[in-house]
């Protein structure tokens, strides 16, 4: 009997052991397939979304269908928008995580780093309804191109910088950087893009979208602000990801629930520091600057990209707004004070002012996101407010809303009927490289 219970407990610790050697081969084989799939990512898989105008249903397409919001951390070009430290001449001194990284400016302005991409754009008729579908891969695929962000002067860029947080100033006399209230030197003052300062804006000293520009361009070769084409790309890459078109729903209610005032109330930049690359919120719960009506209020980021709407406008560069269409341009070097020479789209833009419930759609004007009709509602379509061109007027464009929008606010809020020499309180911009 002793005998027979030593032979079992051998088999069975035998048994044990190739139990064991079978689970650790079950986890190899695990382990490789989620590397196969994020290889697989990176070998250029079509993710899409498809948004039916008539029910109001957003349905994920091609790799994307069956994916959640989180799984886009594995796919390009998702997973390659990070916060880095950008020199003057380009060169990217240090990645988020990294030893060096800064975020006060010594190392660089602090920036996002957007990876090239393709896209496709489809506006079709499927069983009688209205639908309009939106691809993005990581390569060339038959019928896609490189998005127009990414092609500049007719030369395609491996990647843009958009600026991690919304415009402050390097300001030349005191040789430091500074948020808003100083007198701009247009000539020598530079925009940045730094953590712990307020977002500059027209309430102290005039700022128009020409001035803002000048102010961007003044840190040299390949620098501006963020324009239209940089912002449609942020607005797809967004869309497709989350497969939800209400951002407020999504990542945050943003710094959308203050009061108006009387001067500029935005909060501070770099509240999402601790966020790095990714999405999230981070709750204030002591206002600054003047800010009324809340307890607290919410700083929010899109992969890095803090307050992609809310706590102040943003001027969108490269777009002019007229009477007969749309003008755009992609060359940094050719933007102008009224849209002379750009690119245009021969339309008539709406006049009517609400929140977006279908989008505009021409031939070489596919990959944007402007009002078509807005008898939409804050919780449907595009959930976002646009504000729209004024008859008679040379127009230009600023999105994402302010403290003060509530649900009007949103990463496709949009401003279409000012001219460029308006100066606003509540105005700021965004850093832009194009490298």
């Amino acid at each position: 009997q002793v005998g027979s219970n030593v032979a079992y407990n051998e088999v069975d610790d035998e048994l044990k052991i190739q139990s064991q050697q079978l689970a650790e081969k079950l986890d190899n084989i695990n382990n490789q397939l989620i590397q196969q799939n994020i290889q697989d990512y990176d070998l250029g898989y079509i993710y899409g979304v498809e948004q039916n105008w008539n029910t109001d249903m957003m349905t994920r397409l091609e790799g994307a269908s069956g994916l959640s919001q989180s799984d886009f951390d594995n796919i390009y070009p998702w997973a390659g928008m990070r916060r880095v430290n950008l020199a003057d001449d380009g060169t990217v001194n240090a990645y988020y995580g990294d030893p060096t990284y800064a975020e006060d400016g010594s190392n660089g302005q602090v920036m996002v780093e957007i990876p090239k991409f393709y896209y496709r754009v489809e506006k079709l008729s499927v069983s009688g309804e209205e639908v309009t579908r939106w691809y993005v891969s990581n390569q060339q695929k038959t019928g896609f191109d490189v998005h127009p962000a990414f092609v500049r002067d007719g030369e395609e860029k491996d990647f843009i910088y958009i600026g991690a947080y919304e415009a402050t100033i390097f300001d030349n006399s005191a040789s430091a950087y500074a948020g808003d209230g100083i007198t701009y030197d247009y000539s020598n003052d530079i925009m940045a893009s730094v953590a712990d300062l307020q977002p500059i804006s027209g309430n102290n000293d005039h700022l128009d979208i020409l001035e803002a520009r000048q102010l961007a361009t003044n840190r040299g070769t390949g620098w501006t602000q963020q324009d239209y084409l940089t912002r449609s790309a942020i607005q797809l890459l967004y869309y497709i990801e989350y497969a939800n078109m209400n951002i407020q729903s999504t990542i945050s209610e943003g710094i959308t629930n203050l009061d108006s005032g009387s001067g500029n109330h935005s909060q501070n930049t770099g509240h999402t520091s601790s966020l790095g690359n990714d999405s999230g919120e981070v709750v204030i719960s002591s206002l600054e600057n003047g800010a009324t009506g809340a307890t607290e209020t919410y700083a929010c980021s899109y992969r890095g990209i803090e307050n992609p709407f809310g706590n102040i406008w943003e001027f969108m560069d490269g777009l002019f707004i007229k009477d007969d269409g749309y003008y755009f341009e992609s060359d940094i070097n050719n933007w102008n004070n009224d849209g002379n020479g750009y690119t245009h789209i021969h339309t008539q833009p709406i006049n009517t002012s609400g929140y977006i419930d279908n989008i505009s759609y021409y031939n070489g004007f596919d990959f944007g996101f402007i009002g078509e009709s807005t008898s939409g509602g804050s919780s449907s379509y595009l959930c976002d407010y646009q504000w729209s061109h004024d008859s008679g007027e040379v127009n230009i464009a600023r999105v994402g809303g302010y403290w003060n929008h509530g649900s009007q606010a949103g990463v496709s809020s949009l401003h279409l009927h000012r001219v460029a020499s308006a100066s606003i309180r509540s105005i700021s911009a965004r850093l832009l490289y194009i490298n």
